[in-house]
């Protein structure tokens, strides 16, 4: 039941026939614009502070490196493409959650298109990835990098392929995606493809997003202001229902008492 509402998801009018098609289609499409850091002969191979090579502790070293850097991005983009070459010559090869926290330090300073291609890089040799660096990477397509949308939406084909399953945090970004690129139509059959559907519930972040772009459209017909305020409805429902749960993880049987 859940992958034929998935399938049925991916087969919104905004997208190709297929995901395979998506796929084929944005890899061709942005190959030029997002290259492979296997590519470049050019990269400098020498350690530069604070990435000196440690006979001792190193996965500890760069464990914690790469747990600050995440929170603020590196100090210039060499220093993030060494530590990118160097995690992938290490055996064993480091956990996901390493590369996603690397791929969010490049979010940090701004570098979409780096992380998109250092992305493009893991999946080219194999290298296991998750929701959270799905996620992360359609959200530098559909908020931050121009003409990538499709490339978004290849995204999610992608990740229902590898088997892992699109959450609420997926949809409410390319809902917003959708948005941005001024295509209200597609944003709101998605989100109410959601809706139908029942797979995936829309948080707080997706009702706001689809009331805001909804306003901002310039159509402003009665049918639109209907909608606007039937979603606002369901916004509260879903605030009052976020409380209660609140309230209820308070409770002193909760607690232990």
């Amino acid at each position: 039941m859940m992958k034929m509402a998935f399938k049925s998801l991916l087969s919104c009018r905004f997208l190709p026939h297929s995901s395979a098609a998506v796929s084929s289609y944005c890899v061709t499409r942005f190959d030029s614009h997002f290259q492979l850091f296997s590519t470049i002969t050019n990269h400098n191979p020498k350690p530069k502070p604070p990435f000196i090579a440690s006979s001792s502790r190193p996965h500890a070293q760069l464990h914690q490196l790469l747990y600050d850097k995440s929170k603020v991005g590196f100090d210039n983009l060499d220093d993030a493409l060494f530590v990118f070459h160097k995690m992938l010559n290490m055996k064993p090869l480091l956990s996901v959650m390493k590369f996603n926290q690397l791929l969010v330090a490049l979010v940090r300073m701004q570098k979409y298109s780096v992380a998109v291609s250092m992305f493009r890089e893991l999946r080219v040799l194999c290298i296991l990835v998750n929701i959270v660096t799905f996620n992360t990477i359609i959200k530098c397509c559909c908020c931050h990098l121009n003409n990538t949308l499709d490339y978004a939406f290849s995204l999610l084909g992608g990740m229902i392929k590898s088997g892992l399953v699109p959450n609420v945090v997926t949809y409410t970004t390319l809902i917003n995606g959708l948005f941005s690129q001024d295509r209200p139509v597609d944003a709101e059959h998605l989100f109410k493809k959601l809706l139908t559907f029942n797979e995936v519930q829309p948080n707080v972040v997706t009702y706001s997003i689809v009331i805001d772009g909804l306003c901002k459209t310039s159509n402003t017909s009665p049918n639109k202001m209907t909608r606007i305020i039937k979603i606002n409805f369901q916004l509260q429902t879903c605030i009052k229902r976020l409380k209660q749960t609140s309230l209820e993880d308070f409770e002193p049987n909760r607690l232990g008492h």
